[in-house]
């Protein structure tokens, strides 16, 4: 077979190629990061972080780089309180977001909106988007409350803008309903998921990369339920849209995956779990820094199926992987991380390291109060009680169930000390 060569130069030169987009497949899908970058600033359109040809984003470093030329070409030109600069902001902060630089997402995203407020208004559309954005920020920051407080703001803004029914308003309805289950309001998620999904479908059809978005968040709404067989309906069907729209590579898919992984889980599959999981990994491990938290979750997920398969030396590398992620690459204290780490004790459990496993649950139980306060907290445990005794019911192990709601009790008794 001939080598793939750079689709802008047909050379194949010493530097390496990049596929930095999801539409282009096969020759053209390879370009030199260097005539990329040379392409970008021929064109001088600095807001446009798309391929010409397939119209999809670009992705990953090749898009950060882009946007970090992009905002230094357009500072030589415009005030630093131009609303466009504003815009490239945002796009920058959301290239850091794919990389999993939630941080620095996060003060880019606050700096164009002060821009933006200053400029517009605080009830202008573009406000509502940039609502939006920083509140998927707070969301990766496990900052939930902030996070409902900025769509309430935005959805008010585009329901009296755009109306009730636009799919701009059903774009905040999905990110809102997002916030509502983090604080345990899983019914009320569904709730306004199924609103969206209706807006959606009548804007764009059934087989739309929204649609697909929707899905994947009502699919969330049931695993919080306890609704496994809803959860990976609504999963097989969002997967098949987006591997029809982005191919199997790329990195929407793997958070299907992920998310149907577990589904399976939960009906009894530790087989097929084990083999969405797998899949996940390797296209995570293609598009993000090893350390992301999309990572993190996978191996996790993926832990839990080789210790259900009594595959316990590949369950242990995994828990390893999954705890030096939280530890070292996420904020002090996460309730990311201490999610993951409630996960991880159960896992201890199971594999037979009962006392490690009851202060490893204690220590991320302190740190999950300490990171979002008593309420929240309340709210995630609920979730991942919820969840866990789904999975572990599936897979006929009531003693786990037990042991769990055992740590939980004691956590409760035990808080006010813990918090001192």
């Amino acid at each position: 077979a001939d080598s793939p060569i750079c689709r802008f130069c047909l050379d194949t030169t010493d530097e390496d190629l990049i596929s930095p987009c999801a539409g282009c497949r096969g020759s053209s899908a390879f370009v030199h990061a260097s005539c990329l970058s040379r392409f970008y600033r021929s064109r001088k359109r600095w807001c446009d972080l798309s391929c010409p040809t397939c119209k999809h984003q670009y992705t990953g470093i090749a898009a950060l780089n882009l946007a970090q030329i992009g905002l230094t070409e357009m500072r030589s030109t415009h005030d630093e309180e131009d609303p466009a600069i504003a815009v490239m902001l945002s796009h920058l902060a959301n290239c850091y977001g794919y990389l999993g630089h939630t941080a620095q997402r996060h003060r880019l995203l606050e700096r164009a909106l002060q821009i933006e407020e200053n400029a517009y208004g605080p009830n202008h559309p573009e406000v509502a988007i940039t609502l939006a954005n920083l509140a998927s920020a707070c969301n990766d920051l496990a900052e939930y409350a902030k996070q409902r407080d900025l769509l309430c703001r935005a959805l008010r803004i585009q329901e009296r803008e755009r109306g009730p029914d636009s799919p701009e308003a059903a774009v905040i309805l999905i990110c809102f309903a997002t916030a509502c289950g983090n604080l345990g309001h899983a019914t009320q998620q569904r709730t306004l998921l199924e609103r969206a999904l209706h807006i959606n479908e009548n804007a764009y059809g059934r087989e739309h990369p929204m649609v697909a978005a929707t899905l994947s968040g009502l699919a969330n709404a049931c695993y919080r339920l306890g609704e496994p067989e809803q959860h990976r309906d609504h999963l097989k069907r969002a997967l098949a849209i987006q591997e029809r729209t982005y191919g199997s590579d790329h990195i929407e898919v793997a958070n299907t995956l992920t998310s149907l992984g577990l589904a399976y889980g939960s009906l009894s599959d530790a087989p097929k779990q084990a083999t969405l999981l797998e899949r996940a990994l390797v296209v995570y491990e293609a598009n993000v820094s090893p350390e992301h938290a999309s990572i993190a979750v996978a191996s996790c997920g993926l832990a839990y199926a080789y210790a259900v398969l009594g595959r316990f030396d590949e369950a242990t590398l995994l828990r390893t992987r999954v705890k030096s992620i939280a530890e070292r690459t996420m904020p002090k204290p996460s309730a990311i991380a201490a999610k993951l780490k409630l996960q991880l004790a159960l896992m201890d459990y199971v594999m037979g390291c009962r006392d490690m496993a009851a202060e490893e649950w204690a220590a991320a139980d302190c740190e999950l109060h300490a990171s979002v306060g008593n309420e929240v907290a309340s709210a995630i445990l609920s979730t991942v009680t919820t969840v866990m005794r789904v999975y572990w019911s599936a897979s006929r192990r009531p003693d786990v169930i037990a042991w769990m709601e055992k740590q939980v009790s004691e956590s409760s008794r035990d808080l006010a000390a813990c918090c001192c």
